[in-house]
């Protein structure tokens, strides 16, 4: 069974049309290094993100409703356009 990063790695247009089709599922990228990715209207709702690195990272336009992610590093990510409505983001480093 092909795991959520590995869809990721193939890159955010799989990833998206992925999620479009299971966009209910649980699914977690928890714990991950996705630092530098590009994530552009990255489709990360509902996800399971806790202490994730985002640093650096393009999620311009991404959307992260209802995802968890508390104690992500967002560091110097690029957040233009991105939708955090009800997501969790407690201890999460939104700082650059």
């Amino acid at each position: 069974m092909t795991t959520p990063l590995e869809i990721l790695k193939q890159g955010i247009e799989q990833w998206n049309l992925w999620r479009s089709q299971r966009s209910e599922s649980a699914c977690s990228l928890a714990g991950q290094d996705l630092s530098h990715g590009y994530f552009f209207e990255g489709d990360f709702r509902n996800v399971d993100l806790r202490r994730t690195k985002f640093c650096r990272a393009c999620l311009v336009g991404a959307d992260f409703r209802g995802a968890d992610l508390s104690g992500a590093d967002l560091t110097g990510a690029y957040l233009a356009d991105a939708n955090f409505q009800g997501a969790n983001l407690k201890d999460t480093d939104l700082s650059n």
